[in-house]
């Protein structure tokens, strides 16, 4: 019996391929790589309670700006043996604060009238509404900085 097919598409400059993730290739490294990513992020969240906790509260707004998650894409993409696609990323990265920005204005704008969990709800669903035209808008190639 055959395999099936994998479907293929593209995005942007990318190509990738659904239903088969990059196989652990066991080597100490590449673990102790994860490892230290994931203690990256644990630490991050401690910081970001100690920080509410101490009533640093502009501070707690400046931890989740931290790379940690830039850099796992970027070291992830640089493992590809693509520089381009690391530019590729980095340059989208930029355009991703707009969708951060809009997240970050929902809130304040509907604070003013929600409750705070329903006013980071629907900031929420901004995000996504944003970062989806963004990621269609650099599919389309109607983003200026698009590396071809």
């Amino acid at each position: 019996m055959r395999p099936p097919a994998r479907r293929r598409w593209n995005v942007g400059t990318f190509t990738r391929f659904a239903g088969e993730p990059p196989a652990y290739s066991g080597a100490p490294e590449e673990l102790l790589y994860y490892v230290i990513v994931g203690t990256l992020g644990a630490c991050l969240a401690l910081l970001m309670a100690l920080l509410v906790r101490t009533k640093l509260f502009y501070l707690a707004g400046l931890a989740p700006l931290f790379p940690a998650f830039a850099i796992l894409a970027h070291l992830l993409t640089i493992q590809s043996g693509s520089r381009q696609g690391l530019r590729v990323a980095a340059v989208f990265g930029l355009y991703s604060l707009l969708a951060y920005g809009s997240y970050l204005a929902g809130v304040l704008i509907l604070l003013r009238t929600f409750s705070a969990v329903l006013a980071i709800a629907c900031s929420i669903a901004i995000w996504f509404v944003v970062a989806l035209a963004l990621a269609e808008a650099w599919r389309r190639g109607w983003l200026p900085g698009a590396i071809e």
